[in-house]
């Protein structure tokens, strides 16, 4: 087990007594007109296992897809859907092999199980059932208004999730930890940078004992999450600070960066020191990441300044850089040719001079009894060190005389560039960022940057810029869970269509996921967090769970019109008779996924979206389906009784 699987297995721990529930409840009901436990357990579940096992079959449709899904958040997702199916389908085979034996052993008639129990008939029908049935009359009277009110309720949460809650594919926040990165000028010694990091490290080593954990630094390289960005060098150095759980400290791992960044000053010789909080999940990109790609440097910097000059004006936007990284300072050496003709030196020569001067020569060997040691002639470290050590370099020529490096050559200093990088046979340069998720979020400042990026592509008509990082992952990411819940939606009305033998109305089925969607938008909204992707696997595995009510519900309709009640009649009984097991499945369910969300025994902040949106949209969306539920019918049924009647005329005429 790993905590993805465990992730499945939160999703189901409250779905998996919902059909067990159904079942006892329908065993009830025949214990109630009389019959005794064995036949009521017998008549309980063949009465009603085809809409059970549609219920289970169609979660299982909904998340098998996800098994499928390519690249690394497929394989990141793999073991919630394994975990999911595996268990609703132990449970399914519990409840039609095991349950019945449980339930015509252990239940005992009693007169209250006929004439019903005291909760049943002083708490249940009077303060539950007869109010329901009174608003149900009037839902049903006025279902024309109900439809429109809840259009209007569905195009709200669209704007609220648009416009205020966002999304974000893994929010900071799922680790208790953050890292420190140090670039010193270039060049840098590795005991200089240490020595440029200290402060840092001692502000972090001085953190309470209630907050820090540990902390770790490293020197001469930099980048953990994302070996791509790896970066290497004596100037490079990076802290590591692993906090302890967010609930037992009172400031929150933003808060903790954000005072350290104000305690210190950025030392001498010290170029860069962004702060960047840890995510979880698997590997993303940086929220920012825009590559330029052309064939001349000179031009390239010239877009990427600017474009660095739009993020800067971005409020939110921190930590901007880019990948174009110089090396070493360097001296380049350009041999006046004609001179060194006439001073019958070559190339090689002068060459050989320079390199004889620092990096030396190996004038003799010396010979022991097993080995042979080379003895390298250089100029010593003091002498290397000089800047005028060159102008200092005597040349020898054929005939012998010694030629000074000043009269056959001339030097400027210079510096090359650390690392090249390439894209689709380009130069590349890549401008990267962070985001404060508490005053933006990435898809925002992408938008931006892409209307940004039209103004360039007219300026620099040579140049190419390509968005990558979280926004490609994101794209990358939504379009598998896009093609997943067309799968999974077909995969429903399919089931259903084989359920009900029409069309019409495994469609009202599928009118209970919008609902349950209304309900999540307005729970993230009202904890002020946003949509992420296991936000969306929750949403997804939303569409499975919810359509069960309504599957039984329709069920018990169509039994009743069947036995000869009207339309109004069969959908008032069976909303009725179905109010009890809704409560109690959506409580069980709720009661099981809820917890994780506060942390009730446990608090894990990376499980927390995907439980939310699986908890809350069940409890809002069994809500809604109770009420709205039987007005969409009552509308259906409308409509069916106006084709009727047209085609009744048409016939007739």
């Amino acid at each position: 087990l790993n905590l993805i699987s465990m992730m499945g297995l939160i999703i189901v721990v409250g779905m998996l007594v919902d059909d067990a529930i159904v079942i006892t409840e329908n065993a009830q009901s025949f214990i109630e007109d009389g019959h005794s436990p064995e036949e009521a357990a017998i008549l309980g579940t063949q009465n009603i296992w085809s809409p059970v096992t549609a219920s289970v079959m169609t979660t299982v449709i909904v998340f098998a897809p996800m098994m499928f899904m390519t690249g690394i958040f497929g394989k990141f997702i793999y073991y919630i859907p394994v975990a999911v199916i595996v268990s609703l389908l132990v449970s399914l085979w519990e409840c039609f092999f095991v349950l019945p034996h449980h339930l015509a052993t252990w239940v005992r008639i009693k007169k209250s199980s006929i004439s019903g129990s005291f909760f049943t008939t002083k708490v249940w029908q009077p303060f539950m059932v007869r109010p329901y049935r009174s608003i149900l009359g009037g839902v049903i009277k006025l279902r024309y208004v109900v439809l429109l009110l809840v259009l209007g309720m569905f195009a709200g949460s669209m704007y609220l999730a648009v416009k205020h809650v966002g999304f974000i594919l893994f929010p900071p926040g799922a680790v208790d930890a953050f890292r420190i990165d140090f670039k010193a000028k270039t060049g840098t010694s590795l005991a200089e940078t240490e020595r440029l990091i200290a402060p840092y490290e001692d502000l972090v080593a001085a953190l309470p004992a209630d907050e820090l954990k540990h902390y770790t630094s490293t020197i001469g390289r930099q980048g953990m999450e994302d070996m791509r960005n790896m970066k290497r060098g004596s100037e490079y150095a990076q802290t590591a600070v692993y906090l302890t759980d967010e609930l037992t400290r009172s400031r929150d791992t933003a808060t903790i960066m954000n005072d350290l960044k104000t305690k210190i000053k950025m030392p001498e010789g010290l170029e860069v020191a962004n702060f960047r909080q840890i995510r979880g999940g698997p590997p993303v990109g940086d929220p920012v990441n825009i590559g330029v790609r052309g064939q001349s440097y000179d031009r390239i910097l010239l877009a990427v300044q600017e474009i660095e000059d739009e993020l800067a004006n971005i409020k939110g936007v921190a930590n901007i850089e880019n990948s174009y990284i110089k090396g070493k300072g360097e001296i380049h050496v350009k041999v006046k040719e004609a001179e060194a003709a006439a001073a019958s030196l070559s190339l090689q020569d002068i060459g050989m001079a320079i390199r004889a001067a620092f990096e030396g020569i190996i004038a003799t060997s010396i010979r022991s009894v097993d080995e042979e040691i080379d003895l390298r002639v250089t100029l010593n470290q003091a002498q290397r060190s000089k800047e005028n050590t060159l102008a200092d370099i005597q040349i020898p020529n054929r005939r012998g005389h010694l030629i000074s490096l000043t009269r056959v050559a001339e030097w400027q200093d210079s510096s090359g560039i650390s690392v090249y990088e390439h894209e689709d046979n380009r130069r590349q340069v890549t401008v990267t960022a962070n985001v404060d998720a508490k005053i933006t979020n990435s898809r925002a400042v992408n938008l931006r940057m892409k209307e940004k990026m039209k103004e360039l592509e007219t300026k620099y008509r040579q140049l190419s810029f390509h968005f990558g990082g979280e926004d490609k992952d994101t794209k990358e990411s939504m379009a598998s869970l896009r093609t997943s819940f067309m799968f999974a939606l077909f995969g429903i009305l399919l089931m259903l269509i084989l359920l009900f033998k029409n069309l019409y109305q495994p469609l009202i089925v599928a009118t209970t996921i919008p609902l349950g969607i209304m309900a999540v938008t307005v729970a993230f909204f009202m904890h002020q967090r946003t949509f992420s992707f296991l936000a969306m696997i929750g949403i997804i595995a939303l569409s499975g769970v919810i359509v069960n009510n309504a599957i039984v519900l329709l069920d018990f309709i169509n039994r009743g019109r069947r036995a000869g009640l009207d339309r109004r009649e069969s959908l008032k009984q069976a909303a009725c008779k179905r109010l009890r097991p809704i409560c109690l499945t959506t409580i069980t369910t709720t009661a099981g996924i809820l917890p994780t969300v506060y942390g009730i025994g446990g608090y894990d902040p990376f499980v927390v979206p995907l439980a939310m949106a699986l908890g809350w949209g069940v409890l809002g969306g069994a809500f809604l389906t109770t009420l709205v539920l039987p007005a969409i019918i009552a509308i259906v049924d409308d409509i069916i009784m106006l084709f009727a009647f047209l085609t009744r005329r048409g016939v007739s005429s």
